[in-house]
């Protein structure tokens, strides 16, 4: 597994900024096509670690979701119930909770540590000159996979950074909570994100399971929630997950898989996500002859997507939200 420095990346993610309007052109291309829904457990901290935080694991399953959600490469879940031991059962009652869910994630921080500070392990690393002073952090990822409740991986992915001399533990840490923006510039923390960022990674690159399935099954559906448009204005239809959504036209409306449509209300206004402020805009994910899934960039606040306009039209500036791209 090659790691790279923690001086030479720039960080995936953070506690206090909200996700990004638009990922880049990097960030579109990679949420073209199947997108897996993955529901993810809240990590266990095993690490014993010195500082004592008892909140280290939630911390960083908060890194994860966050990061997943701004890049909006797959859509998230979060299981908090009760999980046993056995894979099957797992898998089971994570399917029960989320019955749109591909994939089931789970974490376990294993290491969390300055490695002069451990007498024994698989943290006491020796180097050239002696015991090597690093921080190491580590988690052991575990990913099911729910259409078969299999195992899709195993894998254990960790991230180290240099300690300089006169940093210690756990006096370095004192006053310093893993939610806090000052965690990341430490040893710790720069070793926390090479580990995270390879869990995020991982997640990322999932092999996707068909949304075929899923599509047919919502055109099948005869629930009247919107007729089918017949204007030559795109409608959402119905909704698939939280964030993914069936629309009434396809390849014979002119819309092409990757296409980013602006979401308007049936007035003509802007929809602008609650929290963030932002224009709310729909990633075409699969297109048929006449229908469509598309990813929703934002969150509607808990209003229904049934029956909101797709717009080809950029944007406006009268809509009082920046179009910068």
């Amino acid at each position: 597994m090659a790691i790279l420095l923690a001086g030479c990346t720039t960080p995936r993610f953070t506690f206090d900024d909200a996700p990004a309007a638009d990922p880049g052109a990097s960030g579109r291309v990679s949420a073209v096509g199947a997108r897996n829904v993955v529901a993810i457990a809240p990590f266990q901290d095993r690490s014993a670690n010195p500082i004592g935080w008892s909140d280290l694991g939630d911390a960083m399953t908060d890194v994860v979701v966050r990061s997943l959600r701004n890049d909006a490469r797959v859509d998230v879940r979060i299981y908090e119930g009760p999980l046993p031991a056995d894979p099957i059962t797992r898998a089971e009652m994570v399917r029960a909770a989320f019955p749109d869910a591909d994939y089931l994630v789970m974490g376990e921080v294993t290491d969390f540590n300055h490695t002069d500070e451990v007498a024994e392990g698989s943290l006491r690393r020796l180097g050239i000159f002696g015991r090597r002073r690093e921080a190491f952090s580590s988690i052991n990822l575990e990913v099911l996979r729910l259409d078969r409740f299999g195992v899709a991986l195993q894998d254990h992915v960790y991230g180290t950074a240099e300690v300089p001399r006169g940093v210690d533990m756990p006096g370095a840490y004192e006053n310093i909570g893993p939610r806090s923006y000052l965690f990341w510039s430490t040893p710790l923390g720069q070793a926390t994100r090479e580990a995270l960022d390879e869990t995020i990674e991982r997640i990322e690159t999932l092999p996707p399971l068909s949304r075929e399935t899923r599509l047919a099954e919502a055109a099948g559906d005869t629930t009247p929630a919107v007729a089918l448009s017949t204007a030559t204005t795109p409608r959402i239809l119905k909704s698939i997950s939280s964030r993914e959504v069936v629309v009434d036209a396809g390849r014979s409306s002119g819309l092409r898989v990757g296409e980013r449509l602006t979401i308007r209300s049936p007035d003509g206004s802007v929809v602008v996500d609650p929290v963030l402020g932002r224009p709310i805009e729909a990633v075409l994910l699969t297109v048929e002859a006449d229908r469509a899934t598309a990813y929703l960039s934002g969150d509607l606040g808990g209003r229904s997507p049934a029956g909101l306009l797709l717009a080809r039209d950029p944007v406006s500036a009268r809509a009082g939200v920046s179009t910068d791209r």
